[in-house]
């Protein structure tokens, strides 16, 4: 299914957010303005949740915002030290089950 999506912008890749950084290198990508995720941050351990916390913030252009759409709020004191307090958080109540949606800015201060 995935080969037969023909957009220039999609990129499938098969790996650990972790590994974002190699992951950009390899497809010649540069710092993303937006990373969206919906991976199952309180199905992680915590370590490698924080791995992923991290190589996001590292890794986002300065300005970019991460959007991360869950069912609980483990995201949220997994990113928190990292990127500081989400700039907003919904209810997205169309989804059934209802989630929320958390989106946070990376400062100007790298």
């Amino acid at each position: 299914m995935l080969g037969e999506i023909s957009d220039p912008r999609f990129t499938n890749h098969f790996g650990s957010a972790e590994d974002l950084a190699d992951i950009l290198a390899e497809h010649d990508m540069g710092q993303p303005d937006v990373v969206i995720s919906g991976i199952p941050f309180s199905k992680m351990p915590e370590p490698v949740a924080t791995r992923v916390a991290q190589a996001v913030r590292d890794n986002l252009a300065e300005g970019g915002h991460f959007i991360a759409y869950q069912f609980r709020r483990d995201v949220v004191n997994i990113t928190e030290p990292i990127m500081g307090a989400a700039t907003s958080s919904a209810l997205e109540i169309r989804n059934i089950p209802p989630m929320r949606v958390y989106k946070w800015c990376k400062s100007g201060d790298g």
